[in-house]
């Protein structure tokens, strides 16, 4: 009996680690047929094109490379546009502008290989103490939230690239960090079925989110 190799993403760490280093591990990973892709934080413009070309040589076979740019593909790579928050795009621009920004987004992101997204983000913004959604997300109300995020992601979608909604269930009505722990939602199930769900039925429904 064969067991398939599992298929991981390792992080380029580019942000805050020895570019040097971090670009010899990425291409002894390449080489390795457990790898899928790549996350990638920070960099320049030029080094990030560089590298991920030479990893994709390296492999002889697709890999996908992903990124945290919710702000723009210049929220982790230098020399690219850094674009407003969500929250700013919520406060007053219209579906056509923020499949714009999806669509710069993406456009931008290709530029130096990244090919997937992790964005948009469809969480509601329902908890005022929540320490971590905040101004990434595009409002307090979910019919807005949805008919932005579904713009978004027609956008990025033009721009060539795969975007990722996010955090399903919905992190909005938390009041932990999920990268310092687990948080739990006490809300009746209709009203999170009615709040933080509405936004990802809506795209998954108009079958325009590839992946969540």
């Amino acid at each position: 009996m064969t067991i398939p190799l599992p298929l991981l993403v390792p992080a380029i760490r580019l942000d805050h680690a020895d570019a040097a280093d971090e670009a010899r591990r990425a291409l002894a990973y390449a080489r390795e047929p457990w790898v899928a892709g790549f996350c990638l934080f920070g960099g320049e413009a030029e080094q990030v094109r560089d590298l991920l070309g030479r990893l994709r040589e390296i492999a002889d076979r697709p890999l996908f490379v992903a990124s945290d740019m919710e702000c723009g593909a210049g929220q982790q790579v230098r020399g690219l546009r850094r674009l407003p928050e969500a929250a700013v795009w919520g406060l007053g621009a219209t579906p056509d502008d923020v499949a714009a920004f999806g669509r710069m987004t993406a456009e931008d992101a290709r530029s130096v290989g990244v090919d997937v997204l992790f964005a948009p983000v469809l969480d509601v913004m329902s908890e005022p103490t929540n320490p971590i959604v905040g101004s990434r997300a595009y409002g307090w109300d979910p019919s807005r939230v949805a008919a932005l995020g579904s713009a978004y992601l027609r956008g990025a979608l033009e721009g060539g690239a795969v975007p990722v909604a996010k955090h399903y269930p919905g992190h909005g009505a938390t009041t932990a960090d999920s990268h310092d722990a687990v948080p739990r939602v006490e809300d009746p199930l209709e009203r999170i079925l009615a709040r933080d769900l509405l936004p990802f039925d809506a795209v998954l429904g108009a079958g325009i989110c590839p992946a969540v």
